[in-house]
């Protein structure tokens, strides 16, 4: 246990789940169905990406490169888009 609170990830994870509890503390609507939906639907594709980039990561390489190709992907495809 005293190792856990000396890493960083733990206190990270701590403050988010206090922000989330202050939110819903501050307004009634934070923790609704509709907000949660919006939620995740606006950051599934930066989580999928995360996902991605996580699997890389874990492989023991880091790969600079990718991030570079998820943000050319979107400029073309936002190029596509406005076709």
């Amino acid at each position: 246990m005293a190792n856990l609170l000396k890493r960083h990830e733990f206190w990270l994870g701590m403050f988010i789940i206090a922000l989330c509890l202050l939110l819903g503390w501050r307004s009634e609507e934070f923790f609704t169905f509709g907000n949660i939906y919006d939620l995740a639907n606006n950051y599934a594709m930066l989580t999928i990406l995360a996902c991605g980039l996580f699997v890389v990561l874990i492989a023991g390489g880091i790969d600079i490169s990718f991030p570079a190709m998820t943000i050319i992907a979107q400029y073309g495809m936002v190029v596509m888009l406005q076709k």
